[in-house]
């Protein structure tokens, strides 16, 4: 099953992600527990890389740091939950409860070492 992925979904998921560690405008998270808390969306990486730099762009993080500790920072409130966002939400349901490449369900797991 394919299912679309636009810039609408990533930065759902990035503002999901904010709202769950209650990051408020001028808090911050560290891009080491935001990239571990990303696997969890099922999403690729190189859209996380993509959709902080679209948020940057449109003023709502600034990434501040060193190559030993980045953090964004959020400048401005996301938006509201706006009529589309259950169509993202479902679609970020969908993402997480795909089986992932390379990795087998745990019940395979343990058929495969019998």
């Amino acid at each position: 099953m394919t299912i679309p992925i636009n810039a609408g979904i990533v930065d759902e998921a990035i503002f999901h992600i904010l709202r769950r560690e209650q990051v408020e405008v001028g808090g911050w998270i560290r891009l080491s527990t935001l990239a571990r808390q990303w696997w969890a969306t099922g999403l690729r990486r190189s859209d996380l890389v993509e959709g902080l730099a679209r948020l940057e762009n449109g003023g709502y993080l600034s990434l501040e740091g060193s190559e030993d500790e980045t953090v964004a920072i959020l400048r401005k409130r996301p938006p509201l939950f706006r009529p589309d966002a259950w169509y993202k939400l479902r679609t970020l349901y969908q993402i997480r409860a795909r089986p992932r490449s390379g990795t087998l369900p745990a019940n395979d797991r343990r058929k495969a070492r019998a």
